[in-house]
């Protein structure tokens, strides 16, 4: 069985919000990491993993080289 327009829609706002909510959530860690604060303490803030702060932090060290 299927689902119905309205499951389909309601599961794809779902998806926009979370996706939405993360994008923010990696803005923040990328502004804090800038500001220079360390990994441990922006995943507390921020609810990101260790793993995707790091990644991060990668991706500003090389976006500044």
């Amino acid at each position: 069985m299927g689902l119905n327009n309205e499951e389909v829609y309601v599961s794809m706002l779902t998806s926009w919000e979370r996706k939405g909510r993360q994008e923010t959530q990696e803005e923040i860690a990328k502004n804090l990491l800038r500001e220079g604060l360390a990994v441990e303490l922006v995943v507390r803030v921020t609810g990101l993993t260790d793993l995707r702060v790091r990644e991060l932090q990668a991706q500003l060290a090389q976006s500044r080289d």
